[in-house]
């Protein structure tokens, strides 16, 4: 996902840097800082010329050109139909919320997401007959594998740390008078890591809790969600925990992991032979790649 919002940044780009010697109208500024402009073209110059991140999404759309011409030849389509359904099933799989992180996590936005799903369909239909995966496989991956898809009980909490009891007290009875809890933990948190995003932490196992704040891990543990904890003794000051979700542990069987394993499997078999294609086909003297960095 990352490479490709990335590349359609590049195709963009290339587009407007193109259009060489013209006057530069304010849609060309990019940014502004204490009102001194970043220009579109100095965005362009950075990317392209004065690191190397440029020219690596260039090798990536060189490849996804190469795919889409021999898809051509070999009459194989992909819709834009096709390709929002793709991505309505990318939407069902989970949460609203968990779907905005995941493109939050890969640099992606919503409306890279086509440039990201096409050449996926188009992989799929091309080399999905080296892509099969039988039962057996299936099932050895599983047994050879079966810890990995344990899952210890997590919560998600906040944290707030003050430098004594009293001053944690007095945050705990501004939440408990309606104040939320990360606007307190922005206001009086001495935790520098994590007041500015209110004290918010990952899903963490009780143990990693309890490794990085002593008394954290059974604190947190023992509260129900939105429950705020009673101050809490750490080495160096004072801690309290809000909880905001929690999930229980989970013990997959074969049969609630299998066709997760399949797709798994699958995926990566299908990079696998497109990779293998991809350096024939850019080492193919048929193949005319002009680069022009």
């Amino acid at each position: 996902m990352k490479r490709s919002v990335v590349a359609v940044t590049i195709a963009v780009l290339f587009v407007l840097a193109g259009v060489a010697g013209r006057v530069l109208a304010q849609a060309d500024v990019v940014a502004a800082v204490n009102s001194e402009p970043i220009m579109r073209s100095a965005l362009i110059e950075r990317l392209l010329e004065q690191s190397t991140l440029g020219q690596g999404m260039l090798e990536v759309m060189i490849g996804e050109t190469l795919l889409a011409q021999y898809a051509k030849k070999k009459g194989v389509q992909v819709t834009d139909q096709e390709v929002q359904a793709r991505i309505a099933e990318m939407r069902k799989a989970q949460s609203e919320a968990d779907f905005k992180e995941s493109l939050l996590a890969n640099q992606l936005t919503e409306k890279g997401l086509p440039v990201f799903v096409r050449p996926i369909l188009l992989v799929e239909r091309l080399f999905g007959d080296q892509a099969n995966v039988t039962d057996e496989q299936v099932r050895s991956a599983y047994d050879e594998n079966k810890q990995l898809f344990n899952r210890p009980a997590t919560v998600r909490v906040r944290i707030l740390e003050t430098r004594t009891e009293a001053e944690a007290k007095a945050a705990r009875q501004r939440v408990a008078g309606g104040e939320a809890f990360e606007a307190v933990a922005r206001a009086v948190s001495i935790h520098l890591p994590t007041r500015a995003s209110g004290g918010l932490l990952g899903p963490a196992r009780k143990e990693d809790l309890e490794q990085v704040f002593k008394g954290a891990g059974e604190a947190a543990f023992s509260l129900k969600v939105g429950e705020v904890s009673q101050p809490v003794k750490g080495e160096d000051g004072w801690w309290l925990f809000k909880v905001e979700a929690s999930a229980a542990a989970v013990n997959p069987s074969f049969d609630d992991v299998k066709e997760q394993i399949r797709a798994t499997m699958r995926q990566n078999l299908l990079r696998a032979a497109y990779g293998k294609w991809l350096s024939q086909a850019m080492r193919d003297p048929a193949n005319k790649i002009e680069r022009k960095l």
